[in-house]
């Protein structure tokens, strides 16, 4: 058949929009500009086509066979038999249009029946037209809800609603018809002659009226609860906030329960509950799927995967949880909802055992990846990280095979995930095992309890699975033996160390270069890490060493009881040393900054209790122990202190050097300066203290600049001395006259004794001008005259 749109644009509300469609009524002929007319057949076609079949059927065709004109030549039981066939046709065809338009139209039998019609032919016609309205109305009420879940389609809530919506519509349709004239009269003569179709017609129409009560009141209560349906099936929303529609969507269910006359059924409540479970799982695999799974793996964060998954299993679960909260709350309210969970969450506990599997997959190759950057240490450790990586590729292999697959393995309704999951956890197991072996090689290749430790540490939580776990229950006894050892050897060391230092007093044994406090709370803290670190690891890390209670209760005693020996030996430090030490070291610093010895020359007055004091602090911060306030406190001026000592210590370095070198007839050159320096010092002797930090650095400052000025003088006249002796000292190393091996005459011992006076003569008075140019320095430096008594 050819088809072509009409030319003409009907509007889209017109239910009668055309195409013009042709056909050849004999293929045989060709179809020509003579005969086109008989060759083609030619008519409109609506989109309601079965409408106006029935129209045309029952105006145009009806009226055509009914015209007694057209039934010349048949008898009369020919023409009878065909206006009762084409009359069951136009009821069947009404019911079609029906049908097709989503209703249910009911045939009425023909107002004009033959006038020789007998009282029992028109009883047999109204008794077909009654037989074919039961089946019609039959088939509204036998619609089941479950149907589509009967025939294992996944519907989801709103199709609920919008059954018993189009049920309500469809039966408020067949009871106005039952009302109708023509319906009415045929009820009336059935009755009239007794028919035995009456009966059970009236019993169908009051079913009809029962059933259109249940499903207006359905829809009525339904509509509550729809707008959070909607809400769940939005295929935009935020999968993570659906579980807050949970609440209202249960407590509108259970209003429903306990308000509604018809809905509140076993049956009604299983068919509602799958289906929102149905929108449940279609929500969740849009949030991640198989798919999105594998890319996610593929593309080095399969965490994300593992994320989503999680969540995906933490809605699901919380919509259980829910829902057992209303069902105990309906049992309290004295309506039970006589529901076994199985059926209801028959699909979704299947989507909750996918969602795990595939979480386990997920969760292994997490674990697994840690393979590729894990080092082991020790003789062993070379061989073993190079098995460790072997057994890396052979799992990413077990993966990429994995997910060679060609349908989504989130599939609730696919079965063929089960064998691909089974081969993936053995291929797994037998890796878990082969990783046992090289665990307890590292584990037998490494002595100290720490490193034993880290080993298991770095393969984290591959630890946990089943068959790797129960392998090293017995090395984690063993660990647990080793660090109980452990325990008593720190005990011991403890004790012998405490002994040792009341011995020495105070100093720690091995710690000769730290000052005794810091280096004893250094010792002490140091051997309780030693215990305190493995513990803690033990603790966080290896919980399977506590499944022997009394052993590990021992050994935990026991480590209780060194730590808090040591603590106590720790505070006890520190308070002794804060209360003997700190607070009178402290009052040193009212000490005047400077003291005459006996014979006289200035000495630093610094106590060495300051000084200790301030490098204990030092050594007590570089470890990061705690220091006592007042501690504190004196070690903050450290920097200043050390300046000021230092400048003082040579300040007074200078003075003492100065009086312990000048001779006595030199003292009254320097005389006055000496007295100056002396009444510049006088404050550092009688006033001054080192806790007046202002003060201590002008005092300084004015010293230091006199003591200097004075030990230059008194060095360059020292200078000056040295080397006028220097030169002295040289005219008396070689004779004027030597006497020679060989004899020699008068005349050539005179003419020798003359050359050697005047050699001797020259160089003394060059070397004289030196002197003379030094005494001239000094007279400079004293800043005096060469004619003064005092020179």
């Amino acid at each position: 058949m050819k088809t072509a749109r009409d030319s003409r644009s009907p509007t889209s509300g017109n239910r009668y929009s055309s195409a013009a469609s042709s056909d050849h009524t004999c293929h045989s002929l060709k179809c020509l500009q003579e005969n086109v007319e008989s060759t083609i057949l030619c008519l409109e076609v609506t989109a309601a086509i079965m409408e106006m079949l029935h129209e045309m059927c029952s105006a145009v065709y009806l009226s055509t066979l009914s015209n007694p004109a057209n039934q010349a030549g048949l008898s009369h039981f020919v023409t009878k038999d065909i206006l009762e066939k084409y009359n069951r046709f136009l009821a069947k065809l009404h019911a079609t249009v029906g049908v097709m338009s989503g209703r249910t139209l009911l045939p009425t039998p023909p107002d004009d029946l033959p006038g020789d019609s007998s009282t029992s032919e028109k009883l047999h016609l109204y008794e077909d037209s009654v037989i074919m309205w039961t089946k019609q109305i039959r088939l509204v009420l036998e619609k089941n809800p479950a149907q589509s879940l009967n025939d294992g389609q996944n519907p989801e809530p709103l199709e609920e609603i919008q059954f018993w919506e189009n049920r309500a519509a469809n039966l408020d349709s067949v009871s106005e018809q039952l009302a109708d004239e023509a319906v009415l009269h045929v009820q009336q003569f059935l009755q009239q002659n007794e028919s035995t179709y009456v009966s059970p017609f009236n019993k169908l129409r009051r079913e009809v009226e029962v059933a259109r009560e249940e499903a207006r009141d359905n829809v009525k209560f339904l509509s509550t609860l729809k707008p959070w349906l909607v809400r769940l099936m939005d295929e935009t929303i935020d999968f993570t906030t659906l579980e807050n529609l949970f609440e209202p969507i249960l407590q509108n269910i259970l209003l429903i329960w306990e308000h509604s006359e018809f809905y509140n059924t076993p049956a009604r409540l299983v068919v509602l509950m799958k289906e929102i479970c149905n929108a449940i799982i279609a929500q969740a695999l849009r949030y991640i799927s198989g798919k999105e799974v594998f890319k996610h793996i593929q593309n080095d964060d399969p965490k994300e995967a593992l994320d989503k998954l999680g969540t995906a299993l933490t809605v699901c679960n919380n919509f259980k949880k829910v829902y057992l909260k209303y069902r105990s709350q309906a049992e309290r309210d004295g309506c039970p909802w006589q529901t076994k969970n199985e059926a209801l969450f028959l699909r979704l506990d299947t989507y909750r055992e996918r969602n795990k599997a595939l979480h386990d997959f997920t969760k292994t190759v997490v674990q697994f990846n840690k393979l590729e950057k894990i080092e082991i240490c020790g003789t062993k450790g070379k061989a073993l990280t190079n098995n460790v990586l072997t057994l890396f590729e052979e799992f990413k292999s077990l993966v990429d095979d994995f997910q060679q697959v060609d349908y989504d393995v989130m599939d609730v309704d696919c079965t063929q995930l089960d064998d691909h999951f089974y081969r993936f956890r053995c291929n797994v197991k037998e890796l878990e095992q082969r990783l046992t072996s090289v665990l307890t090689a590292g584990f037998d290749d490494s002595n100290t309890i720490l490193g034993r430790i880290k080993l298991f540490e770095s393969f984290g939580s591959l630890l946990d699975r089943p068959i790797i776990k129960d392998e090293l229950e017995k090395k984690h006894a063993l660990l647990l033996q080793q660090y109980k050892q452990d325990v008593k050897e720190v005990q011991k060391i403890f004790k012998e160390g405490c002994a040792a230092i009341q011995q020495q007093a105070g100093n720690v044994p091995g710690f000769a270069n730290q000052p005794p406090v810091a280096g004893a709370l250094f010792w002490a803290r140091a051997l309780r890490e030693r215990v305190e670190e493995p513990m803690q690891r033990l603790l966080v890390f290896s919980k399977s060493v506590q499944e022997k209670p009394e052993e590990f209760k021992e050994v935990e005693k026991q480590y209780h009881c060194v730590v808090r020996a040591i603590r106590e030996y720790e505070e006890e430090m520190r308070t002794r040393w804060g209360d003997t030490s700190v607070e009178p070291t402290k009052e040193k610093l009212g000490d005047l900054l400077l003291r005459r010895t006996e014979n006289g020359l200035l000495k630093v007055n610094f106590d060495p209790a300051l000084t200790r004091l301030m490098r204990e602090v030092k050594y007590l911060e570089m470890q990061d122990l705690p220091v006592p306030g007042g501690a504190r406190e004196v070690y903050s001026k450290f920097d200043t202190y050390r300046r000021q000592t230092d400048s003082l210590e040579l300040i007074v370095s200078m003075y003492n050097q100065i009086l312990t070198e000048l001779l006595p007839n030199e003292r009254p050159l320097l005389f006055e300066r000496i007295e100056r320096i002396n009444a510049i010092l006088a404050p550092g002797l009688a006033q001054l203290r080192w806790q007046y930090s202002e003060e201590v650095d002008v005092f300084l400052g004015q010293a230091m600049t006199v003591v200097t000025d004075v030990f230059g003088i008194c060095n360059t006249m020292k200078a000056t001395i040295q080397k006028i002796i220097g030169i002295l000292g040289s005219w008396a190393e070689k004779p004027l006259f030597e006497r020679k091996p060989k004899p020699l005459s008068p005349d050539d011992i005179d003419q020798m004794l003359r050359a050697s006076v005047s050699i001797r003569h020259h160089q003394m008075s060059e070397e004289g001008k030196e002197i003379h140019k030094l005494l001239k320095d000094s007279a400079d430096a004293l800043k005096t005259s060469k004619g003064k008594k005092i020179y």
